[in-house]
Formats: structure tokens, C-alpha cells, sequence
């Protein structure tokens, strides 16, 4: 994982020449896409089989329950965005707590994605203060990117870890989010898409990063079967 964390105090609202191009892309798409015969062959996970997602132990951390979690607003629009859902908190006894969410949707098109937490926290009360790409192409195995978010309020400041999964991409905003959902539409497949967070309450940004990155890593180390299906993609199981 790259430590060399670094502020982008103005990433967030700003219109670059990528999301200007993928504005006339997505003219396009939104006439082509009834065009192309869109197919996915994926079933449906189960509630008792999408528990796995949140292991009971991870490193020297346990799973505790369900408090404390920063959740998507509950909507109309949620209730499409996600086949499956789940979410926890983890303890080691020492640091702060470790919060999981694991959403996920089983066919993902261009006109309705995955929420990211800069959207969702900001829903919740929270300001972003602070926003950097990770490389993770180490822990996860390939290409990837994840992203490192401070989110503060009034009653706590919250560091966060997190990356999305499209198909078998792994996109680090939601240009490149859109991106890859078309290139799979164009291609007459429907991805499934995942977002998986981590994040805990501390006003010591360094450290946190430090504890969340071995907790992802230990984390993707760990799992297995379903679970590492939905973190890394069908390839993962090959």
C-alpha cells in the first residue's frame, strides 16, 4: 500500500477534461444502449451465503455487532442500487474500532451505480476534508486503486478506506466508475459491482491509515469462497 497519503482540497466538485468526454460518451451511450442486447448470467447470493463477507476474525481483529455504521440514505433508489447488503464492527481490544460495509448489486448499468462514500457521508452531516488515491495492486492482487477519506461532524471524525469493484475493474471515481460500466454494457455484459469500506473514529489521520490498510490486508488475506468472489470478482476463484 502507498503511505504517501496527499490532501486534494479540491478533487471533490471538480469538472476535469475526463468527466467532459465521458459527458459526450454517455449522449452516445444513452441512445446506443437500447441497441445492444445486454446479458448476465449471475444468480442472486443468499442472505445466509452473503454473511460471509464479514468474517468473525480478522488479524488480531473479532467481529462485534452492527452499531455505529455510517449507512446509504434509505431510498427508492438504494433499494435498486444493492442485491445484497452487510455491515459490522470489529475490535481488537487496543485501537478503535473498525467499522465494515460490504454493498453489493448483481447487475450494474450505466444510468444506475453503487453509491461512493463522498456522496453518502455528506448525506449523513459529514464534510470531506480530506481525499487521496492508494495504490493497492499488492494487497488485492491487481491493478487497483483505493481511496483515503477524513469525513468529520460535529461529534467525531471518521478515517476511511474503501475501493469499488465493477466486473473484474476497479474504478477510483465515478468517472472511471461509469467508464467501466459502459465498456462492459458496449461489450453485451452486465457487471456485478461492489463497494467495500472500512473506517474507524480517530482524529489521528497517520495512524488510522496505518491500521485500516493492515486491516484490508489481512481481510483480503483471509477470505474465501462467496466472500472473495464478491471483494475481488469471479477471477478470484480461478
Amino acid at each position: 500500500m502507498d503511505s504517501a497519503a496527499q490532501p486534494l482540497p479540491t478533487a471533490l466538485g471538480r469538472i476535469g477534461r475526463r468527466e467532459l468526454l465521458l459527458a459526450g460518451l454517455l449522449g452516445f451511450a444513452g441512445a446506443a444502449h437500447y441497441g445492444v442486447r445486454l446479458t448476465s448470467k449471475r444468480p442472486g447470493i443468499s442472505q445466509d451465503a452473503f454473511r460471509s463477507v464479514t468474517p468473525p476474525l480478522v488479524g488480531n481483529f473479532r467481529f462485534t455487532g452492527e452499531d455505529g455504521v455510517v449507512l446509504p440514505v434509505e431510498d427508492d433508489l438504494t433499494k435498486i442500487l444493492y442485491s445484497n447488503t452487510r455491515f459490522g464492527t470489529y475490535s481488537n481490544g487496543i485501537d478503535p474500532f473498525i467499522m465494515l460495509l460490504v454493498a453489493y448489486d448483481r447487475a450494474q448499468e450505466y444510468d444506475v451505480q453503487i453509491h461512493r462514500p463522498e456522496t453518502c457521508y455528506p448525506a449523513a452531516g459529514f464534510h470531506i476534508d480530506y481525499r487521496t488515491h492508494v495504490r493497492t495492486d499488492d494487497i488485492l492482487g491487481r491493478p487497483s486503486e483505493a481511496i483515503f477519506l477524513t469525513a468529520s461532524r460535529s461529534d467525531r471524525v471518521e478515517q476511511i478506506l474503501y475501493w469499488t469493484r465493477i466486473g473484474h475493474q476497479f474504478p477510483a471515481d465515478y468517472a472511471a466508475q461509469r467508464i467501466a460500466i459502459l465498456k462492459s454494457n458496449f461489450s453485451g455484459v452486465v457487471p456485478d459491482a461492489v463497494l467495500i469500506r472500512i473506517s474507524m473514529i480517530s482524529a489521528d489521520r497517520a495512524k488510522a491509515f496505518q491500521t485500516l490498510g493492515g486491516f484490508m490486508k489481512d481481510m483480503v488475506s483471509g477470505i474465501a469462497g462467496t466472500a472473495r468472489q464478491v471483494y475481488l470478482g469471479d477471477s478470484a476463484l480461478k
